[in-house]
């Protein structure tokens, strides 16, 4: 496998920095902070030295899980990968972001690109079944670009 290691490290060398760079720049200048990779020139070498066939065992990571196997116990690094989550839809249950929904809605021109009476809908249903959180901050936010950008400019 030299030839997929040369393929790696050149990977690491030369694209992923310059992601790296892009994705630090655009986070910092919006105020957001983003996960970034356990990556520096040792851990490069690390990567690029360590067998190709224990890189790719199992559903990746592998030498990072038998490190923290190691640290803390095979349950723990070895566990399916879980995402953050929000529940928007206990949010919309709030008087204040229901009536600045609500507000949103009546904004000029937004029932042009918005069927609003939808909205108006789905915002009821979530008050009964709490699952429609995703779909009214979906529309908070079209609301929110179209009050700041989409509207007509004098």
């Amino acid at each position: 496998y030299p030839v997929l290691n040369q393929m790696l490290y050149l990977f690491y060398r030369n694209y992923l920095s310059l992601i790296l760079e892009k994705v630090d720049f655009a986070s910092m200048s919006n105020s957001l902070e983003v996960r970034v990779p356990l990556l520096d020139d040792e851990m490069v070498d690390l990567a690029t030295s360590t067998p190709f066939n224990l890189k790719i065992r199992g559903r990746g990571k592998y030498p990072l899980k038998i490190v923290a196997e190691r640290l803390f116990d095979r349950e723990f690094a070895f566990r399916p990968k879980r995402g953050f989550s929000f529940d928007f839809s206990r949010m919309f249950l709030r008087p204040d972001i229901d009536a600045y929904l609500s507000n949103n809605l009546q904004i000029p021109g937004v029932d042009e690109f918005l069927d609003v009476d939808s909205v108006r809908v789905v915002a009821e249903l979530n008050k009964h079944s709490l699952n429609q959180g995703k779909k009214l901050c979906g529309a908070l936010a079209f609301t929110e670009w179209f009050r700041n950008w989409g509207g007509a400019r004098g």
